[in-house]
């Protein structure tokens, strides 16, 4: 009986390795034994696995996006009987690609299932903030732009004053070149003028203009002050002649401006070389080839005595100096007699 008890184990023994080195996966076995201790029956219940799935490929393109981009999933599975992706995916086919757009980092992964178990293989989509966008340029903004004063008289001058922000240049025309984006210049038009301020930056050009209105020049004075003038420019010319210096030739529109000057200093009832830079500045632009300005002023009383008036200039020594200057060659001359009979007197030089 013991030794068919030890033949039967070495039997079972046999049995399961050779079963198992087979491949088969033993699920149980049943022995049955007669009166005499011999085997009456086996039962053996096998589950039969074979090989797991194989994933061939599993892949995210591209692996990294932007918030509000896609990926695309690719996979290829063999030798299973059911795959799927988690993440809200579920079952899929074999072999397939499907497009993601994940709101932030997300690992995915597949599932791969057979008779013999299942498998997994995982990606990660890495999901990254775009930077934030500039906001589109706005054009400058021309705060102020503006003439003080908006009129004039010829010979004077106004001052040109502008604000500007979020700009790259400023530019004023006419007058030309680069300027601030604020800041303040000084016009003396020859004539009524309107002044354009352009403005730019990335996002365009906008502009803004002033208009800086002159006034007529005074018509030559009637009667003693015509007279006078003339005696007065005669008489210089003489004491200029006598020192051998050329005389001067008399121009109309400088008259204008020394006529305006020899006003102003009646009204003010002083004698004054006040905004003398702007009157200059009109005679040069004014004047093709002129360059260089002096000026003489004075103050008198009727009667006209024009050589007495020269003697009081020549008498001076700047008054001198530019009375007999050489590099003058055009001249002007103006006078107003106030009503208590005082000459106001004023004469502008002007040269190459």
């Amino acid at each position: 009986m013991m030794s068919k008890m030890k033949s039967l184990v070495k039997f079972i023994v046999v049995l399961v390795l050779t079963l198992v080195v087979g491949g088969a996966n033993l699920s149980c076995i049943r022995v049955t034994l007669g009166p005499e201790g011999e085997i009456t029956g086996i039962d053996i219940a096998l589950k039969l696995g074979g090989q797991l799935p194989t994933i061939d490929s599993f892949d995210a393109s591209p692996s990294s996006i932007t918030l509000g981009d896609s990926s695309t999933i690719e996979w290829n599975v063999s030798g299973a009987t059911e795959v799927s992706i988690d993440q809200g995916i579920g079952s899929v086919v074999h072999a397939g690609s499907i497009e993601v757009s994940p709101t932030a980092t997300m690992t995915y992964t597949l599932t791969a299932t057979s008779a013999a178990g299942s498998v997994t293989r995982s990606v990660t989509i890495a999901v990254t903030t775009a930077p934030p966008t500039s906001p589109p340029p706005t054009l400058p903004t021309i705060n102020s732009f503006t003439a003080d004063p908006t009129s004039i008289s010829a010979g004077g001058s106004s001052s040109l004053t502008w604000n500007v922000s979020g700009v790259s240049s400023v530019t004023i025309a006419p007058g030309g070149g680069s300027l601030p984006a604020s800041g303040s210049a000084t016009a003396s038009p020859a004539s009524t003028t309107t002044y354009t301020l352009t403005a730019t930056n990335a996002a365009g050009t906008v502009t803004q203009s002033v208009t800086i209105t002159v006034a007529a020049a005074p018509p030559p004075p009637s009667g003693d002050a015509a007279t006078c003038e003339q005696a007065l420019f005669d008489a210089v010319n003489a004491l200029r002649i006598a020192n051998g210096r050329p005389a001067l030739t008399r121009n109309g529109y400088i008259d204008g401006l020394c006529r305006q000057h020899a006003q102003y200093t009646a009204t003010q009832g002083v004698l004054s070389h006040d905004n003398f830079s702007a009157r200059c500045s009109a005679i040069m632009a004014s004047i093709p080839g002129m360059h260089s300005c002096a000026e003489n002023v004075l103050q008198n009383n009727l009667p006209c005595d024009a050589n007495a008036m020269a003697q009081q200039w020549y008498n001076s020594p700047g008054h001198k100096l530019n009375l007999l200057n050489p590099a003058y060659t055009l001249s002007g001359m103006g006078i107003v007699i106030d009503g208590g009979g005082k000459i106001w007197a004023c004469q502008i030089f002007a040269g190459p």
